[in-house]
């Protein structure tokens, strides 16, 4: 019965009674009614979307099956309090409404194993949500938090708590007790420090946290053995700890946009590293070693503070994503180097915002390449065989001193997006081409190849034989 702008619910439904799953999402529901708890054996109730709905009915208790309730993006001021008496239930979805608090009496539900209240407006949790033992999932995302209870230690079964984007300044030092918890999302808050018990979390798998006020990160996180992703972004870190160098089983590290100066001693004992995201930071070179990261897919050091082009990424033979653009400041790189030919694995190439004066032979080795950044430079021409990156999706030469495109860029067939906006010089194909888009410019390319190659067989007629 979803998405079918319903006002009232048809009283035959109440006669199925065998019916386990009552799916009323997207409809115009300002109430239900009380006949819902005749239905027994009623496991599911989602009523999600329903905009004017601001309770449920006390028979609802009645179905004393209900395990699964879904009231997301409804207009509920409170937590129904029937939801409260239903002792059976396993998830209670409770997202998008404009709950301002938790009653004590949420911890009547001891099998709860999921919880999600994420976009409500809660500015605090109450001590008792701590008794909710069985507790694996628990979403408290984009709400108006400024602490947490010590009692949020208590859910030792705790396997994902998201807490991005609240107004949290600490963490209280029970979160250590946590010990099976899987992922732990703290983005968007205002958080000034760590406290040193997180070390003890030792099944931890993914520690997101972007966007705090995060000056330093304690060494105990070094002992979080299974970690497999760590957010750092955008705090306002000078250094990490050596200690982040022990978590072997790290996949991604995120550390872009601080005030970081250099890498951790030791970042090459990181041997399952695939993404590494340091750009916008004070960095001036990579380590020699680096390329002992034989699994780095990705890496972004764009808008920092090398001279040179750090040419220790070329050792870096199975990275697929390369992002060296100085858009944020910095020195300008002057010179590609002919090795770049060598990363043959590449997708995707960033080297937008420099100083470049043309691109070397050796980009036609990459031949996987989908995507290349070579806008904001100083180019004045690219290389006919640039054509031979079949692959290629996504070309942006804008902002550069081009005079002429190559005669076969239209051989990469596959191209949908490209930009040779802002080359004042270009008078191959001609300006008002270009402005056309992507078709026009092919189009051009190709009939003036034709025309010619036609031209070229006339002014060389082929001999004729003698009889």
């Amino acid at each position: 019965l979803s998405n079918k702008n319903l006002e009232t619910i048809p009283q035959e439904v109440f006669e199925i009674k065998e019916i386990e799953g009552l799916l009323l999402q997207d409809n115009d529901l300002e109430s239900l009614p009380g006949e819902i708890g005749t239905l027994p054996n009623l496991r599911y109730l989602n009523v999600s979307n329903n905009h004017r709905l601001e309770d449920l009915p006390d028979e609802v208790g009645n179905a004393q099956k209900l395990a699964h309730i879904s009231l997301i993006h409804c207009s509920l001021q409170q937590i129904p309090a029937v939801v409260l008496s239903l002792k059976g239930l396993d998830i209670l979805d409770l997202d998008r409404n404009k709950l301002q608090s938790i009653p004590d009496d949420i911890s009547n539900l001891q099998v709860l194993r999921e919880l999600w209240l994420t976009g409500n407006q809660l500015e605090s949790l109450p001590d008792s949500i701590g008794l909710l033992m069985n507790l694996q999932k628990l979403g408290l995302s984009r709400n108006k938090l400024t602490s947490l209870p010590d009692e949020l230690g208590n859910l030792l079964f705790l396997r994902e708590l998201w807490l991005r984007d609240n107004k949290l300044m600490t963490l209280p030092a029970s979160i250590g007790e946590m010990v099976n918890l899987l992922r732990l999302n703290l983005e968007e808050n205002k958080l000034t420090y760590l406290p040193e018990e997180m070390g003890k979390m030792e099944s931890l798998l993914v520690l997101r946290l972007e966007g705090n006020n995060l000056r330093s990160i304690p060494a105990q996180i070094g002992q979080l053995s299974n970690l497999e992703e760590l957010g750092l972004s955008e705090n306002k870190l000078v250094k990490l700890p050596e200690d982040v160098c022990n978590l072997e089983n790290l996949k991604e590290l995120a550390m872009g946009k601080n005030r970081i100066e250099e890498f951790p001693e030791g970042l090459s004992r990181l041997s399952n590293l695939e993404s590494l995201f340091a750009n916008q930071n004070r960095i001036a070179f990579l380590p020699r070693d680096i390329g002992k990261l034989r699994y780095l897919r990705e890496l972004s050091i764009a808008s920092n503070e090398f001279e040179d082009f750090p040419e220790e990424v070329l050792d870096l033979t199975s990275l697929e994503k390369l992002y060296l653009g100085q858009w944020g400041g910095g020195e300008k790189f002057t010179v590609i180097p002919e090795e770049i030919g060598t990363l043959v694995r590449l997708r995707v190439l960033g080297l937008d915002s420099n100083a470049f004066r043309n691109v070397p032979d050796s980009i036609e080795n990459l031949r996987h390449l989908r995507e290349l950044y070579l806008d904001h430079n100083k180019l004045e021409a690219l290389p006919d065989n640039i054509s031979f990156l079949r692959n290629l999706r996504s070309l942006d030469v804008g902002t550069n001193r081009l005079k002429r495109l190559p005669t076969c860029l239209d051989k990469l067939t596959r191209l949908k997006k490209f930009n040779v906006e802002k080359n004042p010089q270009l008078v191959y194909p001609p300006q008002d081409v270009c402005k056309q888009g992507i078709k026009a410019i092919f189009c051009f390319l190709e009939e003036d190849r034709k025309k010619r190659e036609a031209e070229g067989r006339l002014s060389n007629p082929t001999s004729v034989l003698p009889l």
